[in-house]
Protein backbone atom coordinates (compact mmCIF):
# COMPACT_ATOMS: atom_id res chain seq x y z
CA UNK A 1 0.00 0.00 0.00
CA UNK A 2 2.73 2.45 0.95
CA UNK A 3 4.85 1.89 -2.18
CA UNK A 4 1.94 1.95 -4.61
CA UNK A 5 -0.37 4.60 -3.14
CA UNK A 6 1.07 6.76 -0.38
CA UNK A 7 4.63 7.30 -1.57
CA UNK A 8 3.73 8.37 -5.14
CA UNK A 9 1.24 10.90 -3.77
CA UNK A 10 3.89 12.39 -1.47
CA UNK A 11 6.48 12.42 -4.26
CA UNK A 12 4.18 14.23 -6.70
CA UNK A 13 6.12 17.26 -7.91
CA UNK A 14 9.11 16.46 -5.69
CA UNK A 15 11.58 16.72 -8.57
CA UNK A 16 11.17 20.50 -8.36
CA UNK A 17 11.56 20.76 -4.58
CA UNK A 18 14.53 22.45 -2.99
CA UNK A 19 14.96 20.52 0.24
CA UNK A 20 16.61 21.97 3.30
CA UNK A 21 18.31 19.75 5.86
CA UNK A 22 15.31 20.25 8.15
CA UNK A 23 12.89 19.27 5.37
CA UNK A 24 14.91 16.15 4.58
CA UNK A 25 14.91 15.17 8.24
CA UNK A 26 11.14 15.64 8.55
CA UNK A 27 10.47 13.56 5.41
CA UNK A 28 12.66 10.71 6.69
CA UNK A 29 10.94 10.79 10.09
CA UNK A 30 7.51 10.75 8.45
CA UNK A 31 8.47 7.81 6.23
CA UNK A 32 9.86 5.78 9.15
CA UNK A 33 6.67 6.40 11.15
CA UNK A 34 4.47 5.21 8.29
CA UNK A 35 6.56 2.12 7.56
CA UNK A 36 6.78 1.25 11.29
CA UNK A 37 3.00 1.50 11.51
CA UNK A 38 2.60 -0.79 8.48
CA UNK A 39 5.00 -3.47 9.79
CA UNK A 40 3.68 -3.13 13.33
CA UNK A 41 5.31 -4.23 16.57
CA UNK A 42 7.17 -7.51 16.99
CA UNK A 43 6.75 -10.15 19.68
CA UNK A 44 9.99 -11.23 21.37
CA UNK A 45 9.79 -13.88 24.12
CA UNK A 46 6.14 -13.10 24.77
CA UNK A 47 6.64 -9.32 24.97
CA UNK A 48 5.58 -6.86 22.31
CA UNK A 49 7.98 -4.11 21.36
CA UNK A 50 8.26 -1.46 18.70
CA UNK A 51 10.64 -2.23 15.84
CA UNK A 52 13.90 -0.28 15.68
CA UNK A 53 14.68 1.96 12.74
CA UNK A 54 17.33 -0.49 11.55
CA UNK A 55 14.84 -3.39 11.62
CA UNK A 56 12.34 -1.35 9.63
CA UNK A 57 15.02 -0.37 7.09
CA UNK A 58 15.97 -4.02 6.60
CA UNK A 59 12.37 -5.17 6.30
CA UNK A 60 11.40 -2.41 3.86
CA UNK A 61 14.53 -2.79 1.74
CA UNK A 62 13.90 0.28 -0.43
CA UNK A 63 15.70 3.60 -0.78
CA UNK A 64 14.50 6.22 1.66
CA UNK A 65 12.23 8.96 0.34
CA UNK A 66 14.90 11.70 0.29
CA UNK A 67 17.24 9.52 -1.77
CA UNK A 68 14.44 8.82 -4.24
CA UNK A 69 13.75 12.55 -4.58
CA UNK A 70 17.39 13.49 -5.04
CA UNK A 71 18.69 10.67 -7.15
CA UNK A 72 15.72 9.60 -9.17
CA UNK A 73 13.23 12.41 -9.59
CA UNK A 74 15.53 15.40 -9.72
CA UNK A 75 18.08 13.86 -12.07
CA UNK A 76 15.41 12.59 -14.45
CA UNK A 77 13.81 16.04 -14.47
CA UNK A 78 17.17 17.79 -14.97
CA UNK A 79 17.93 15.66 -18.04
CA UNK A 80 14.43 16.27 -19.40
CA UNK A 81 14.68 20.06 -18.99
CA UNK A 82 18.22 20.18 -20.38
CA UNK A 83 17.06 18.42 -23.56
CA UNK A 84 14.01 20.69 -24.04
CA UNK A 85 13.89 23.16 -26.91
CA UNK A 86 14.84 26.74 -26.13
CA UNK A 87 11.28 28.03 -26.79
CA UNK A 88 9.67 26.07 -23.96
CA UNK A 89 8.70 28.13 -20.91
CA UNK A 90 10.22 25.65 -18.48
CA UNK A 91 13.56 25.81 -20.28
CA UNK A 92 13.52 29.62 -20.29
CA UNK A 93 12.76 29.69 -16.56
CA UNK A 94 15.51 27.15 -15.93
CA UNK A 95 18.06 29.30 -17.78
CA UNK A 96 16.78 32.61 -16.44
CA UNK A 97 18.80 34.66 -13.97
CA UNK A 98 16.74 37.02 -11.82
CA UNK A 99 17.45 40.73 -11.99
CA UNK A 100 17.45 43.26 -9.21
CA UNK A 101 18.84 43.19 -5.73
CA UNK A 102 18.28 40.50 -3.17
CA UNK A 103 17.37 40.89 0.46
CA UNK A 104 20.00 41.06 3.18
CA UNK A 105 21.34 37.79 4.56
CA UNK A 106 22.24 34.43 3.21
CA UNK A 107 20.60 33.75 -0.15
CA UNK A 108 17.99 31.04 -0.29
CA UNK A 109 19.09 27.73 -1.73
CA UNK A 110 18.06 27.40 -5.35
CA UNK A 111 17.00 24.18 -7.03
CA UNK A 112 19.97 24.14 -9.35
CA UNK A 113 22.39 24.63 -6.45
CA UNK A 114 20.86 21.61 -4.75
CA UNK A 115 21.06 19.48 -7.90
CA UNK A 116 24.68 20.49 -8.58
CA UNK A 117 25.58 19.46 -5.05
CA UNK A 118 23.89 16.06 -5.60
CA UNK A 119 25.82 15.60 -8.86
CA UNK A 120 29.08 16.59 -7.16
CA UNK A 121 28.51 14.07 -4.36
CA UNK A 122 27.84 11.36 -6.93
CA UNK A 123 30.97 12.25 -8.88
CA UNK A 124 29.14 13.06 -12.12
CA UNK A 125 31.15 15.35 -14.38
CA UNK A 126 30.21 16.88 -17.74
CA UNK A 127 26.56 16.45 -16.85
CA UNK A 128 25.24 18.85 -19.50
CA UNK A 129 26.87 16.88 -22.32
CA UNK A 130 25.71 13.61 -20.81
CA UNK A 131 22.15 14.93 -20.39
CA UNK A 132 21.89 15.64 -24.13
CA UNK A 133 22.76 12.02 -24.83
CA UNK A 134 19.60 10.31 -23.64
CA UNK A 135 21.02 6.80 -23.16
CA UNK A 136 24.07 8.16 -21.35
CA UNK A 137 21.86 10.18 -18.98
CA UNK A 138 19.69 7.14 -18.26
CA UNK A 139 22.84 5.36 -17.12
CA UNK A 140 23.67 8.29 -14.79
CA UNK A 141 20.17 8.09 -13.26
CA UNK A 142 20.43 4.31 -12.95
CA UNK A 143 23.82 4.57 -11.23
CA UNK A 144 22.41 7.19 -8.89
CA UNK A 145 19.67 4.79 -7.81
CA UNK A 146 22.29 2.18 -6.90
CA UNK A 147 24.35 4.63 -4.80
CA UNK A 148 23.04 5.35 -1.35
Amino acid sequence: MYKTITRPVVLCGSEAWCLTANGEKKLCIWERKVVKKIFGPTCVAGYWRSRTNEEVRQLYGELDIVTVIKKKGRLRWLGHVERMSEERVVKRLYQNTPEGSRSVGRPRLRWMDDVREDLRRMGVSYWRIRAHRGDNWKMVVKEAKVLQ
